[in-house]
């Protein structure tokens, strides 16, 4: 599980993305929350791109029966077309905004990621992770992952890793 939390499309995660890189030794610090859902598709190889999924009229439908808005990047620097900002509001005060970069895996990574989830191949994997506009300021979100699998059967397997500081 920790060789996936700590891939990263940053040469040095920490010191670029004001993130942790983990060891056993410091990892028993954290709460993690997981989750893994798999869904049929018809998504072909070629939109399994950063591109498509951080696309601002594609994420605003994905999420339009949920209490989110997508930001406009003229109101933040977007940094590439590989970044998405989006607003919730889960009620109860709790209104995050979330800000991920969403890059393609390597076919090593498909594959650590495959032995972690017991599939036998992927065919294409983006790593979605967060990242501020702010990168000095920090929060109870030490560390979000998240993976976008698309599997030979033309299945969509999404995997979630979420680290939080344990004072939240």
């Amino acid at each position: 599980m920790l060789k996936c939390i700590n891939m990263s499309k940053f040469q040095d995660e920490t010191t670029q993305n004001y993130v942790p890189h983990f060891v056993e030794d410091n990892f028993g610090s954290y709460n993690v929350m997981t989750g893994r859902t798999i869904m049929p598709t018809t998504f072909t190889l070629a939109q399994i791109t950063p591109e498509f999924f951080a696309n601002q009229k594609f994420v605003q439908h994905l999420f339009m029966n949920l209490n989110a808005d997508v930001v406009q990047p003229e109101t933040y620097k977007r940094p590439n077309d590989k970044t998405i900002r989006v607003n919730f509001n889960f009620g109860y005060g709790w209104k995050p905004t979330l800000m991920v970069e969403i890059s393609t895996l390597k076919q090593e990574q498909l594959q650590d990621i495959a032995s972690v989830t017991g599939n036998k191949k992927y065919e294409r994997g983006l790593l979605i992770e967060r990242t501020r506009i702010d990168k000095s300021k920090s929060d109870a979100v030490v560390k979000f992952k998240a993976f976008l699998m698309l599997k030979e059967d033309a299945n969509l397997d999404l995997i979630m890793f979420m680290v939080l500081d344990k004072t939240s």
